[in-house]
């Protein structure tokens, strides 16, 4: 089977040639995708003659997963592998990932930071953070995942070959969602993970900003694939409101025309959102079975 390595990299002109030098023992084609770098980061992946897709300005994470997939598939790739640039991700531990997709086990691998002890390096509100949004994508997949955020892993090319990120910034936590839905087998194995001699994270850069566009990722998310669910939750909420007001404007002498009428345009918005939220439903099933007997051919 053919492998592809991704490594999306921002100003990593420090640690880029190490990581490519290392990565090339276990993986023969690899993709660099510059995201924007203001300093030699490009350059020095041309002169490894390595593939590289480059950014004119600086796109985000997730674009930069998407491009990096893209060419990785027009290389006729069978399993895709992803690893930073920043030099934290071991590229001698590319074998163990791949193992289990070379057995049969599995769609997805993931390297997961906090099997086996964890990742003690890791400050604390990142790890806190991390197993938060972790538990949560947790429960919307119905199974244990304890590391949403490693950008660390392997999986076939049909794992990702049908998505559309949303989040530019990001793409770990809703590439994994995504997996689970459709049937993918994912399974998480522990990584140790090197500390970064140079520079800082170029994803969380602002703690707070971070976890606002986490969570809106996450919403998003769920809202593509449980629109059902999603719009349910709307509806009722606006339909206990409406119940609310009319109730208030029964027993209210004042303002009953007012509270009366502000109580039935918000049912009639909740059976609205209802309707939409099944329609939604009904298109999402009918694009799952209709990817689903593509791979099938």
């Amino acid at each position: 089977m053919k492998v592809c390595a991704i490594i999306p990299a921002f100003n990593e002109a420090s640690t880029i040639q190490s990581v490519i030098q290392r990565t090339k023992r276990h993986v023969k084609n690899i993709v660099v995708v510059d995201d924007g770098s203001n300093d030699s980061t490009r350059q020095i992946a041309q002169q490894e003659r390595v593939t590289v897709v480059h950014h004119h300005k600086n796109m985000g994470l997730g674009r930069s997963i998407t491009d990096g997939v893209d060419r990785a598939l027009h290389l006729k790739a069978d399993i895709i592998v992803q690893l930073d640039g920043d030099g934290q991700h071991n590229p001698d531990e590319i074998p163990t990932l791949l193992e289990p997709i070379l057995d049969g086990g599995a769609d997805v691998v993931v390297g997961s930071r906090f099997l086996e002890g964890g990742d003690t390096s890791m400050p604390a509100i990142k790890r806190m953070g991390n197993r938060i949004f972790s538990s949560l994508l947790s429960k919307m997949c119905g199974a244990r995942i304890t590391d949403s955020q490693s950008g660390f892993r392997a999986y076939k090319s049909e794992v990702i070959r049908d998505i559309n990120l949303i989040s530019s910034f990001s793409y770990t936590q809703e590439f994994l969602f995504h997996a689970y839905q459709n049937g993918f087998r994912i399974k998480e194995i522990p990584i140790a993970v090197e500390k970064r001699e140079h520079g800082k994270s170029k994803v969380v850069r602002n703690i707070i900003g971070y976890t606002t566009r986490q969570l809106l990722t996450l919403f998003r998310i769920y809202r593509d694939y449980e629109p059902l669910k999603t719009f349910s939750m709307i509806s009722l909420f606006f339909f206990l409101f409406g119940i609310i007001f009319g109730f208030v404007a029964f027993i209210q002498k004042a303002h009953q025309m007012i509270l009366g009428l502000t109580g039935l345009l918000l049912i009639i918005l909740s059976i609205q959102l209802f309707f939409f939220g099944f329609l939604a439903d009904m298109a999402m099933n009918v694009k799952k079975e209709f990817f689903q007997n593509l791979r099938r051919r």
